[in-house]
């Protein structure tokens, strides 16, 4: 009634998303936060880098795997993260390779 979406996906596969509100997190393996607003540098200090590969693909975009838990091996799914020219998180989408 309030207008406000919100959803849970545990022990699931989640399809493509995109979200744009500094209202949301995204949880990865119910133990990384990453959120919108945040910055490159603070994902960066939040998360190993044993358990992530970040790319920036464009000035305004990057591209973040995530290793397999349990395992050494990075799932071919990522997230997508759009950013400001000050690397600020506008915008975060998941996709899924065919």
């Amino acid at each position: 009634d309030n207008g406000n979406l919100e959803f849970d996906s545990f022990n699931s596969v989640a399809s493509e998303f995109a979200i744009y509100s500094d209202r949301y997190t995204l949880i990865i393996d119910r133990k990384f936060f990453i959120s919108v607003g945040m910055t490159i540098a603070e994902l960066k200090r939040r998360i190993p880098a044993n358990e992530m590969i970040i790319k920036r693909l464009t000035d305004n975009l990057f591209a973040v795997w995530f290793k397999i838990t349990g395992t050494e091996i990075f799932a071919d799914d990522r997230l997508m993260l759009e950013v400001d020219a000050q690397e600020r998180i506008l915008a975060m989408g998941w996709i899924i390779p065919d």
